[in-house]
């Protein structure tokens, strides 16, 4: 009978080991845990990246169609008073006529747009922002630390152009096979336009109207151990006048025909 009892009591004292079930690969005691309600639970942050100073803005024409290609210059208001394009940043508007400046320096800018001049592929009259002429009446653009400055449209006049026909011929009068016809503006210096090739002495160039421009006509000689480069003289300084347009430009390249140079 005492036996009896003392085995009772044993049950009622440890109910839980007995006939409970195995569990592989449980180690621990049978504490639920309660995720939502535990005060140490910690979500990882995911870091934001810090904005960029940036502008932003986009360039049309007179019919509010984006201009593609108009380079764009970014003056610092700081280098203004030394040499205004001394510390200048360039870009070019995409297919949208949009352009970006990213990664500058807090301050105030200027913004110029097309100041080199028009040319065939870009006949559109330059501007300072929000369009401009002048520079001393363009608006200063702030730039802070952090933002992006959107800037309104700005839109550039389209000016007419005018197609001259070309004539290069030697002294002689042989015609050279290839020579080149750079061009300038004369109210734009800071402008490189790149040379119109004239294939058999004849060929045409587009230039936009309204402006004086100087002209000549180059050819490059094969001179054996050396290039010989022969160009018309004098320079031509024309004048493109809807009004009163030129038929055609002659240049005369001095000395007889040569042999030209082309690289091997």
């Amino acid at each position: 009978m005492l036996v009896l009892l003392v085995s009772i009591a044993l049950l009622l004292q440890f109910p839980s080991h007995w006939g409970s079930q195995a569990v592989p690969g449980y180690i621990g005691n049978d504490v639920a845990l309660d995720v939502r309600s535990s005060s140490n639970l910690v979500l990882p942050q995911i870091p934001q990246p810090e904005p960029i100073p940036s502008i932003r803005g986009k360039v049309i024409d007179e019919l509010g169609d984006p201009i593609a290609m108009a380079e764009v210059e970014l003056l610092p208001i700081n280098s203004i008073e030394n040499d205004p394009w001394d510390a200048t940043k360039t870009d070019w508007t995409e297919g949208n006529g949009e352009f970006r400046f990213v990664r500058i320096d807090p301050g105030e800018y200027i913004v110029a747009i097309h100041q080199k001049g028009p040319d065939a592929k870009s006949p559109f009259l330059g501007s300072f922002y929000p369009g401009v002429d002048d520079k001393t009446k363009a608006d200063r653009v702030l730039v802070f630390e952090g933002s992006t400055t959107e800037l309104h449209s700005v839109r550039l006049r389209r000016v007419e152009t005018v197609t001259l026909h070309v004539k290069v011929a030697f002294e002689d009068g042989s015609i050279p096979a290839w020579s080149s016809v750079p061009v300038s503006n004369v109210s734009h210096p800071r402008a490189i336009w790149e040379a119109t090739g004239v294939g058999n002495g004849a060929g045409t160039i587009t230039l936009p109207a309204g402006f004086e421009y100087y002209t000549r006509a180059a050819v490059l000689c094969d001179a054996g151990a050396r290039i010989e480069t022969r160009e018309s003289r004098p320079v031509q300084r024309i004048n493109i006048d809807t009004t009163h347009p030129l038929d055609a430009l002659t240049f005369i390249i001095p000395g007889p025909g040569c042999k030209l140079w082309s690289p091997r």
